[in-house]
């Protein structure tokens, strides 16, 4: 979450805590993503989707991130090559060839009251990589279009979909037909039925490649190919599914019918969603439980598992995206089919803002809460989980961590050998490693307040505390803990009053330091982002002189040190110019910089990779590897639950081990 975010933040004059106790690694919410089950390497791919509004930029963001799921749970891979964010494609698996091919979809608009993108390229992903493939002819750029593989004649079709009118801003319906024989495009029929919203399947034991979507008034339509004529003829049974605006339609290996579920037709549809399979005559309403309707997610059949996998979604065309994956259960002699909710908690879920710092004496790094997924309209959730991560994996510990923790931060007294969390700006918690301590209330103590920034000074042995947002102003007041009591401290100089800015007790300086972040000194005022630097030495703050470039305006970005040297490494954040007209412009930056406090210099690093661009991730350094590690953050309404590596020069994700291997005796 950002702090401007500021028309979100404002609202929140008294938070909502919802305390989330499990949380497993999947993609954060979006709707318009694809999936399709990749038979040569049996998992279900997901690729893409789009996000809500981003407050602190005014833009919904696409994805362009792939996704596996494997018997239960989620896993981010990192291919060498990757298709350009997008949302609302087309996918299906091309059985002969053992790839997945992709074609179009919609980029979000990347500056405000621009429009978004269609594309019109074909990708192939095979063998954990994306390639780009190049056709003479290809379909018009569009999104919303539809496609299955058509196993008996080896064809790619395609149908339909919405690309921009001549105008070039309003949009029109496309109702063409295209074949794709794995190496070029060709166009089959240009003028079919009217169908919108299209949804596509193979169906494998009748032959046929089926078409489901709605007209004009929103009513069911339904075709099938027929491939000697180059044509689709209409098919009329009986019954056909209430609703099919953006649901979803796929082949069930298991019992040989077609499964179409989800979507909506009006906003007075039913909320509760119905099933229905087609058996090559009929199509009937399956026996199961009740779920929540859902438009706009990503459904693939799991041919090893023999159940349909959804994910993600808006309720009934709600406005906020949804995280869940359910599967649905095929029906046995003692149960009939079921929907279920699922989730393993092998990594932490997506977050940011976590505490999130080394335990030098137990040879591990600490993170604790953060802000979740689910944090939406005028609710913060925040959760209360605890995980370590050593030997480069992640384990949950279970030892009653802090409930209702606002914006955590986090400093390790190297003199007691604790873990301090401050919560709330305010309360204070610490871990020995084994038990959390909760201190209880104060006579004297910092004013509530959230994104501030926490140290550990070794010089004066104690915990500095400043800043932070209060629900009304941000702050510009000193504290120090002591591990009994906190102390104001009443500098005549001090930064500017702000929030999220970095913060870290620098080796080689051996003084406190801030750079940059968010403020103003009361409501009345213009927010100012800054980009200045200032050291503390338990008395006074000083503003410091750098010298060359530093990484410019940001807030939320992220720093670690290095103890081996005393170098500051810091990435990404939200990034901010101002322009002639004093015009602010803001965007989630991914660069790397290093600190240099014996000669306060920044360096920029110039890496061949690099994590998406984000702010308020957890970052530390891992002693067991020499490598800095990046978890999770928020990056235009995404928040993440990605693990990267940085050695000094390039950044590389963090192997993920299956679940069943990091089962192992809690190591505090």
């Amino acid at each position: 979450m950002s702090v401007l975010s500021l028309k979100r933040v404002i609202q929140f004059v008294v938070a909502c805590i919802i305390a989330v106790p499990l949380l497993a690694n999947h993609p954060a919410p979006r709707t318009q993503p694809r999936m399709v089950f990749d038979e040569q390497s049996g998992v279900v791919v997901l690729f893409g989707g789009r996000t809500n509004e981003d407050p602190a930029t005014g833009l919904t963001h696409a994805s362009s991130e792939t996704w596996t799921w494997l018997r239960g749970s989620w896993q981010q891979v990192f291919p060498a090559h990757t298709p350009p964010a997008r949302s609302s494609h087309s996918m299906v698996y091309d059985s002969k060839r053992g790839r997945i091919i992709m074609f179009g979809g919609r980029k979000e608009a990347t500056v405000v009251r621009t429009s978004f993108t269609f594309f019109d390229d074909t990708w192939a992903y095979q063998n954990g990589d994306w390639t780009q493939i190049e056709t003479e002819h290809r379909p018009p750029s569009r999104h919303f279009a539809s496609m299955a593989y058509d196993r008996a004649r080896d064809r790619v079709i395609l149908f339909g979909g919405y690309r921009f009118a001549e105008d070039n801003r309003t949009i029109d319906p496309l109702y063409d037909t295209w074949e794709f024989d794995g190496t070029d495009w060709t166009e089959v029929q240009a003028n079919g039925p009217e169908v919108d919203k299209p949804l596509m399947s193979y169906d494998v034991a009748r032959n046929e490649v089926i078409l489901l979507g709605i007209n004009t008034t929103f009513e069911t339509k339904m075709h099938r190919w027929d491939a000697a004529t180059s044509s689709w003829k209409a098919v009329t049974p009986e019954k056909l599914p209430t609703c099919v605006h953006e649901a979803t339609l796929d082949y069930q290996f298991h019992n040989g019918r077609l499964v179409a579920v989800g979507g909506v037709c009006t906003s007075q549809t039913s909320p509760v969603e119905e099933t229905w399979e087609w058996d090559g005559t009929n199509w009937t309403i399956l026996t199961t439980n009740a779920i929540t309707r859902i438009t706009g997610a990503a459904a693939a059949y799991d041919k090893n598992a023999e159940q349909l996998v959804r994910y993600g979604g808006a309720s009934n065309f709600g406005s906020l995206q949804e995280s869940y994956t359910t599967v649905l259960r095929k029906a046995d002699a003692i149960r009939p089919a079921a929907w279920l909710n699922t989730g393993i908690s092998g990594v932490p879920g997506p977050r940011s803002l976590a505490a999130f710092r080394r335990d030098p004496v137990r040879d591990t790094i600490v993170l604790f809460g953060g802000l979740g997924e689910f944090s939406y309209g005028n609710a913060i959730s925040y959760t209360a989980d605890q995980w370590r991560y050593t030997d480069g994996f992640w384990y949950r510990v279970e030892a009653g961590a802090p409930l209702g923790c606002i914006t955590p931060i986090s400093a390790f007294d190297t003199t007691r050998n604790v873990l301090v969390v401050v919560c709330n700006g305010s309360e204070v918690a610490e871990w020995n490693g084994e038990t959390w301590k909760s201190i209880g209330e104060l006579e004297k103590a910092p004013d509530r307040r959230r994104f501030a920034q926490l140290a550990y000074d070794e010089t004066l042995k104690k915990i500095v505390l400043f800043g932070g947002y209060d629900n009304l102003n941000f702050r510009d007041d000193t504290w120090t803990w002591n591990g009994t009591e906190w102390t104001e401290v009443k500098p005549k100089t001090k930064p500017p009053h702000r929030s999220q800015m970095s913060m870290w007790y620098d080796p080689l300086a051996k003084k406190t330091i801030i750079y940059s972040g968010v403020g103003r000194r009361n409501i009345d005022e213009r927010v100012t982002r800054y980009s200045d630097m200032w050291s503390f030495d338990g008395t006074n703050w000083t503003l410091m002189n750098v010298t060359g470039a530093t990484p410019g305006i940001r807030f939320g970005a992220q720093t670690a040190i290095d103890p081996r040297n005393g170098t500051v490494l810091l990435f990404g954040g939200l990034h901010a110019t101002v322009d002639e007209r004093d015009a602010v412009s803001q965007f989630y930056d991914n660069d790397t910089w290093i600190w240099d406090g014996a000669s306060s210099r920044w360096t920029k690093i110039a890496t061949a990779n690099a994590p998406s661009p984000r702010q308020n991730g957890a970052f530390e350094f891992d002693a067991a590897s020499g490598k800095f590690i990046l978890f999770g953050g928020f990056g235009g309404n995404l928040y993440l639950s990605d693990t990267w590596l940085f050695d000094g020069e390039n950044w590389t994700p963090a192997p993920v081990a299956p679940v069943t291997q990091r089962r192992r005796g809690s190591r505090s």
